[in-house]
Order: C-alpha cells, then structure tokens, then sequence
C-alpha cells in the first residue's frame, strides 16, 4: 500500500474517532442534564448575578484612592524606569562556552 494513502487513511481515521469520543461526551453531558435539572433556590436571586452587585462605599474608594496615588508616586520617583531592559543579557544568560546542541547521529554518540 501507499505510505500517503495509508498515513491519510490513519489521519482520518483518527479524526473520526476523536470527533466521535468528543459526540459522546455531549450526548452523556445532555442526558445527565435531564436526568438531573439544576433547582433554583428561593434564597438566590435569579438571571444575571452581575445585575445585585452592590456599588464600593467610601471606605473602598478611599483605600483604591490611596493604592493609584502611591502607584503613581513610586513611577515618578524613578524617571529612568526600563533602562535595565534596554541592557544587553549579562553573562548568567550566557552558555559560558558550553554546547546545547543534541549530537546529530540519532542521539548516539560514536
């Protein structure tokens, strides 16, 4: 047999079966929510929950205030921020004369 008809012959094949496996988690995933509806409780609000967020109050105004304006400060006291990235990589990035290539003969060393 051809060694292209046969490698697209597995592809499809694989692809078939995992497209099936995925068809067969939705139906289980379908049946088990029949079998079990989800309940709504009294006590819980129904529809969006983002719609009862309760607005901050002052005291978290107050503290989200205080976090901006220190972030803002500790910017300005260093007018030179990102100058260290700008750098070139220092000699702990370096390989330090050692090789990182794998051998080339099939992972053997002759």
């Amino acid at each position: 047999m051809n060694e292209w008809l046969q490698g697209l012959q597995v592809s499809v094949l694989g692809l078939l079966i995992t497209f099936l496996a995925l068809g067969l988690f939705v139906l289980v995933m379908v049946l088990l929510k029949r079998l079990f509806p989800a309940e709504i409780r009294p006590d819980e609000p129904a529809g969006n929950p983002q719609t009862h967020i309760q607005k901050p109050g002052e005291a978290e105004l107050a503290a989200v205030a205080a976090a901006a304006a220190a972030l803002y400060r500790k910017s300005k006291m260093d007018p030179n921020l990102g100058r260290l990235l700008e750098q070139p990589k220092g000699a702990w990035w370096s390989t330090r004369g050692k090789s990182t290539s794998l051998p080339r003969s099939g992972g053997r060393r002759t």
